[in-house]
């Protein structure tokens, strides 16, 4: 297959990885417009994230090893017809429980096409144009990252946060289509030995249940029963899995792949990163929305910011990858980042937008440079007839990396904002010699509904209880960002430990790409 050829039929699947990224960063901007329309709390707000997630990081490595087994093009297609489907049933969900269950399909749909894109990269590209490939594949994912933060805030704003669904859905059709007729099916490796269905529900309950810790221990507490429950059975099914993969003939999860510390590593630096920018992007979107003057436009610029610097660092960085050493790359990379996260935690409510832009430029512009040079390292070290069993696998780690972020980032914002609200409340009513049992009663208080009793009782001490309230709460939101980012630095400091383990050029598996068969006229 000629290099032209094979960058026309790599552009079309790139629209698919654009549209699936682009409804996943149009979240962010529309959480808090969600949150106000059915009435949950900003806790639970995390669910929306988590359902998603849960459902494309257990399903991405068992969809990359049926694309193996029965064809990748059908696989694209299949996934398509389910993301978009799902994104018009969440446009019109009457009930919060049925928005979730909406996004959790959106989780199934988008396994069964990122993995896939992956596994074509390695077959379309040798490895000495597979840098620059992968480098243009993390631009499109952070052009449909950029697009998805400004047009969903604008959008949100204009007409609500059921267009972006409605929008998704769309552009999954145009996707399906372009697939359909532009896109080669690819040599199927092998036969399907069987379905491993027990190690798909022991995954399924482990990343479930080590991915409820953070949005049950934010609301419940660290020692309720359910935080505790999830704990046990994260845990337990996460040791069952390990071992029930080792037995089973074609197991859900490649112990193989694992155990190669030059898979794994880069890997799980790309599921930190991740985890931090997600922890930090979804607290900024509280952040921005709910502070004077905040709104979804300002939102969506902010992650356009990050995602836009990606997009343009990360081609650059492909090249840099096939020529120069990966690690020094990622080490550089992850400074900046730390950097960047040590400069953001000094921000407060009346910090003006374009200087908390600036910061997270850097932020965006470092993670965009660090992720080619990590997929490379990744890629590299997979055999080529497991190449989409390893995208899924890679695809599953980076995900778990987004929810856990995200419920993390927002459970200590939460938190935060709460505790921080109920001090400052208490400390203005003692200061107007509001009673023992009024205090009692106002450490209690839901921050937006006060009863008319307790209403009238600070009537009587010349306080309006909406305004105390909203006092409250801004002096919660001006404390809560330094908890969230305090946290993501150490993770950070780790990380940047562990860079430095990493190879300095990729470990060679194979370098031989595979021709895909019967080349669509059209791309000829």
């Amino acid at each position: 297959m000629s290099p032209r050829i094979a960058w026309r039929i790599y552009a079309v699947l790139l629209f698919s990885t654009f549209v699936t990224i682009e409804a996943m960063t149009f979240q962010a901007p529309a959480l808090p417009s969600i949150v106000r329309h059915y009435g949950v709390s900003m806790n639970s707000s995390a669910l929306i994230i988590l359902v998603f997630f849960v459902a494309s990081t257990t399903c991405s490595p068992i969809m990359g090893r049926l694309a193996d087994a029965i064809g990748r093009k059908k696989m694209l297609m299949i996934g398509l017809v389910v993301f978009s489907a799902s994104e018009f049933a969440a446009a019109v969900s009457p009930t919060f429980e049925l928005l979730l269950a909406a996004r959790l399909l959106q989780g199934v749909g988008v396994a069964c096409i990122i993995p896939v894109v992956l596994a074509y990269i390695g077959f379309l590209f040798p490895d000495e144009r597979r840098g620059m490939a992968l480098g243009i594949f993390t631009a499109a994912m952070s052009l449909g990252a950029t697009t998805g933060a400004l047009l969903g805030g604008l959008l949100v704003d204009a007409f609500g946060w059921q267009i972006i669904y409605w929008l998704s859905g769309l552009l999954g059709v145009v996707g399906l289509l372009l697939i359909a007729a532009l896109v080669p099916e690819t040599t199927v490796l092998g036969q399907r030995r069987g379905y491993d269905l027990g190690g798909s529900l022991l995954l399924f309950l482990a990343l479930g249940g080590l991915l409820s810790i953070p949005t049950a221990a934010s609301k419940l507490g660290p020692t309720s029963p359910y935080t505790l429950a999830a704990l046990v059975i994260g845990v337990v099914a996460a040791l069952l899995l390990w071992k029930l993969e080792q037995r089973v003939a074609d197991p859900v999860i490649d112990i193989g792949i694992l155990r190669n510390p030059a898979f794994t590593l880069p890997a799980g630096l790309y599921l930190l990163s991740v985890m931090c920018l997600a922890g930090l992007t979804y607290s900024l979107a509280f952040f921005i929305s709910e502070r004077p003057g905040g709104s979804a436009s300002q939102v969506g610029f902010i992650n356009m910011c990050v995602y836009g610097c990606s997009m343009i660092s990360a081609p650059i960085a492909g090249r840099l990858a096939d020529k120069y050493d990966c690690r020094r790359i990622v080490v550089v990379s992850m400074f900046a980042i730390l950097l960047g996260m040590l400069t953001i935690s000094t921000i407060r409510l009346s910090t003006p937008l374009w200087m908390i832009a600036g910061i997270v430029v850097l932020i965006g512009f470092a993670n965009g440079m660090k992720t080619p040079a990590l997929m490379k390292l990744m890629m590299s070290a997979v055999p080529r007839a497991k190449l989409a069993a390893g995208s899924g696998l890679f695809t599953m780690m980076k995900d778990f990396g987004s929810p856990a972020g995200a419920t993390f980032g927002l459970g200590v914002f939460g938190s935060a904002v709460t505790l921080i609200a109920q001090q400052s409340i208490q400390e203005r009513a003692s200061q107007i010699g509001a009673s023992p049992e009024l205090l009692g009663q106002l450490a209690r208080i839901d921050q937006t509904t006060p009863s008319p009793e307790l209403s009238a009782q600070l009537q009587k001490l010349g306080v309006d209880a909406s305004e105390l309230l909203l006092a409250g709460r801004l002096d919660g939101l001006a404390s809560a960002i330094p908890w969230v980012t305090g946290s993501l630095v150490a993770v950070l400091v780790l990380m940047l430990l562990l860079s430095l383990r990493l190879q300095r050029r990729p470990v060679q598996a194979n370098n031989t790409p595979h021709q895909p068969a019967n080349v669509p006229e059209a791309l000829r």
